[in-house]
């Protein structure tokens, strides 16, 4: 990873040495230095949210290892096969997945990396459990506990006739003297219930096959994550999006085969700013989101010091924002001053400065990206009302597309958060994007109609749709991530 650019770091001191001078001198700094944040970020976050392809991991085990999984499994309920006539959980929580054991042996690697993911004992394993949250025919733990990664590998499963198939291959497992641990590393469990019993309390890494899951196991298992006492290195992994839990972070994405041998994306988050027992700061993975100039104002102590002189800067402070909030951990740090998210929601009202209305919109827009951006919007009943306000019948405010587009964009983001969905559902916001996508019809506003398009789509999720063939649920469902 390269290091921030000194001369990124010394531009930033000479902004805040001269705060007091004349704005016109602040604001010429201040855009020269967004402009080179934004130049590197640009170029960084184009290779970094590239999903990665790692090389297939290959354990001199793995003959032995499939023989046992195929002997057990059973064929009817391979792949992919929704649940009938189970009741307390809907048919796309129930749809089963499944795992191939080189996929779990190659993500389990990538994991484990100590560079990458900050695994502790030189990369070798981990300090808590495995946990499987859906964990079907057992595949994907079985395979966790052959790793020898950890000293306790979980699955929780609530369909009664995977859990018992995920028993017998267990069972198989053991019995296999090659399979057998001398350290006493991978011993198994399986248990039989609803994940939302689960505390996950002393994982290192909780895995969830979570492609079609609903928004509503989605938002329960995001804020779960948030309250769960987790161990180092702190990793969430979920297919095709991510849970919302603001503390994490994205730090990497993984393209792996899996449910029937297709490629799917593994978003791997982490907690970010945790801390051991005795109080040391957990050596944590790069958010894939941060630039190293970016992250070099954070671990400098500047930023802070820069958003303030940001707010008194006009548009220029604007800018200079917008291009910090496209990092994950620097919108995190910008939030946690009260001040910056008061200002852009107040900025949404100022009626003859159409040019602060669409700064603000931008600023909004780059935090709105993250988990910790939607769910500090979500908890501002002021940054709410004004962005749901700004679309109101007869209102000229916002009446630019441009700016509309962007306010649509930043509620359509919201809608990804579970308090965020149901703030603006009070607001009354279907009736609001029914009118609003009528008038950009009227005017040709084709970037409103399709924010609008967006952000309507994720309401109709979270009202429990699903994209099928037939009747049977498909893998290309909607993202959320």
């Amino acid at each position: 990873m390269l290091a921030p650019n000194a001369s990124t770091i010394g531009l930033a001191r000479k902004i805040l040495k001269v705060g007091s001078a004349t704005r016109s001198e602040v604001s010429d700094l201040l855009v020269r230095l967004t402009n080179t944040l934004r130049a590197e970020s640009k170029d960084h976050i184009q290779k970094s949210m590239v999903p990665r392809i790692p090389k297939i991991y290959v354990n001199d085990r793995k003959a032995s290892l499939e023989s046992i999984i195929k002997s057990i499994s059973d064929p009817v309920t391979a792949h992919i096969l929704p649940m009938t006539g189970q009741s307390g959980i809907s048919a796309a929580n129930s749809t089963y997945g499944e795992t191939p054991p080189d996929t779990v042996q190659t993500l389990l690697a990538e994991l484990a990396s100590s560079h990458n993911h900050g695994g502790p004992n030189n990369g070798h394993d981990f300090s808590g459990d495995f946990v499987d949250a859906g964990s079907g025919n057992g595949i994907m733990t079985i395979c966790a506990a052959d790793s020898q990664r950890f000293e306790l590998c979980r699955g929780i499963e609530y369909d009664r006739r995977r859990h018992e198939a995920a028993m017998l291959l267990k069972t198989a497992y053991a019995n296999r003297s090659e399979h057998k641990s001398s350290s006493g590393k991978g011993r198994v469990e399986f248990s039989c219930g609803d994940i939302k019993n689960e505390t996950f309390a002393g994982a290192s890494v909780v895995f969830s096959n979570s492609v079609v899951w609903d928004a509503d196991l989605c938002g329960f298992m995001g804020q779960r994550m948030e309250e769960a006492e987790l161990l180092p290195p702190r990793l969430v992994i979920t297919l095709s999006r991510r849970f919302p839990s603001p503390s994490f972070n994205l730090v990497d994405i993984l393209t792996l085969p899996c449910n029937g041998r297709m490629n799917f994306s593994f978003y791997v988050c982490q907690k970010a700013n945790t801390s051991d027992k005795d109080g040391q700061v957990q050596n944590n993975s790069f958010a894939l989101s941060d630039s190293p100039s970016v992250r070099g104002l954070r671990n400098e102590g500047l930023l802070a010091d820069l958003a303030i002189v940001s707010l008194k800067q006009g548009n220029e402070g604007m800018a200079f924002l917008a291009s910090v909030a496209a990092s994950e951990p620097s919108t995190r740090a910008l939030l946690e001053n009260v001040d910056v998210l008061a200002f852009l929601a107040q900025s949404l009202r100022m009626e003859n400065d159409i040019t602060t209305r669409a700064s603000s919109t931008l600023v909004l827009r780059a935090m709105s990206n993250f988990p910790v951006g939607r769910r500090n919007i979500a908890e501002s009943a002021e940054a709410i009302g004004n962005l749901c306000g700004s679309l109101g019948n007869g209102n000229q405010n916002n009446d630019h597309p441009a700016i509309r587009g962007n306010v649509i964009d930043i509620l359509g983001q919201v809608f990804n958060d579970p308090m965020g969905n149901e703030v603006l559902e009070s607001q009354g916001i279907d009736l609001i994007l029914d009118d609003v996508r009528k008038d950009a019809e009227s005017n040709g506003w084709h970037n409103v109609i399709e924010a609008c398009h967006e952000a309507q789509t994720m309401r109709r999720w979270w009202g429990g749709e699903q994209r099928t063939i037939g009747n049977q649920l498909h893998w290309n469902v909607l993202r959320a991530d």
